[in-house]
């Protein structure tokens, strides 16, 4: 299927402030993924996983190479700090 569309296994939609919730480090179809936390004050990457620093909300970018038969993957999902 030329151009399909990768997909990726979403991390949960919440986690508690001093917690670290882990995320995918590769899609589907095997690509690795590139994810970035905003804004850091609240979250950061860290070793595959998200790091929870302060109460609020942040947003995960998660992005992933073309590979033969499927596009690019670019995703952002919203994760609540509590």
């Amino acid at each position: 299927r030329p151009g399909a569309q990768q997909s990726v296994k979403a991390p949960k939609p919440s986690v508690r402030k001093g917690k670290s919730l882990k995320v995918a480090e590769a899609t589907r179809q095997g690509v690795s993924i590139e994810w970035k936390a905003s804004p850091r004050k609240i979250c950061r990457m860290q070793k595959g996983k998200v790091r929870a620093l302060k109460k609020g909300q942040c947003a995960l970018s998660a992005e992933a190479a073309a590979t033969p038969g499927f596009a690019a993957f670019s995703r952002t999902l919203k994760v609540k700090v509590k």
